[in-house]
C-alpha cells in the first residue's frame, strides 16, 4: 500500500508540476521630490514621494516622466519599516510611446538608513501604442532597490514577466 501511495504522489507531483520562465522586461531608475512631510492614518504612517524624473530600459528604452510617485503606507518596528507601496508612472519611450504603469506590494527598509531590505511588487502597465499593447495584459513582477549612487536616482525597479513553461 506504500509503495501505491508513493507512487500516487510521484506521478502527481511529476505530472502536475509547473516550469516558470521570467524575462526580464524593464530596469526604472527614478528620482524622488521631497517626501518629509508625511501624515497619519489610523497607527500607519504615510507617505507621497513624487517622481522629479528618471530612465528606463529593456524591451524598449526612454525617460520617466516627472508625474506621479510613490504612495506608501508604513510603520516601523526594531529599525524595521514595513511599507505597503502604491506606485503611478508614466514611461516616455524613445520612439513617442507613453506607457503607463501602476503597482502595488510590499517592503520593507531598514529604518534608520533607509537601505533596501526586501520588496515584491506586482506591475501593470496600460498603453494604446501598438507597439507595446501586448502589456496591457500582462503582469510584472518587480522588486525595489536602492538605485547605485552613480545613476543619480533613489530607486531601481526590476521587472519581470512570468510565464508558464
Amino acid at each position: 500500500m506504500k509503495k501505491i501511495l508513493i507512487l500516487v504522489i510521484l506521478f502527481s507531483t511529476v505530472t502536475f508540476a509547473q516550469q516558470l520562465e521570467s524575462k526580464k522586461i524593464f530596469s526604472i531608475d527614478v528620482s524622488v521630490g521631497d517626501f518629509s512631510n508625511d501624515g497619519d492614518y489610523l497607527s500607519n504612517q504615510i507617505l507621497y514621494a513624487p517622481y522629479t524624473k528618471g530612465e528606463f530600459s529593456g524591451i524598449t528604452k526612454g525617460q520617466v516622466l516627472p508625474v506621479g510617485g510613490d504612495f506608501g503606507t508604513f510603520y516601523v518596528k526594531d529599525n524595521v519599516m514595513f511599507m505597503e507601496l502604491d506606485i503611478d508612472l508614466i514611461m516616455l519611450t524613445e520612439d513617442g510611446e507613453k506607457i503607463h504603469c501602476k503597482a502595488s506590494g510590499m517592503c520593507q527598509w531598514v529604518a534608520s538608513t533607509f537601505e533596501s531590505i526586501s520588496s515584491s511588487v506586482s506591475w501593470r502597465f496600460f498603453t494604446s501604442s501598438e507597439k507595446y499593447k501586448y502589456l496591457n495584459e500582462e503582469v510584472g513582477v518587480g522588486f525595489v532597490t536602492n538605485a547605485s549612487p552613480e545613476s543619480g536616482h533613489a530607486f531601481h525597479h526590476d521587472i519581470y514577466l512570468v510565464s508558464q513553461n
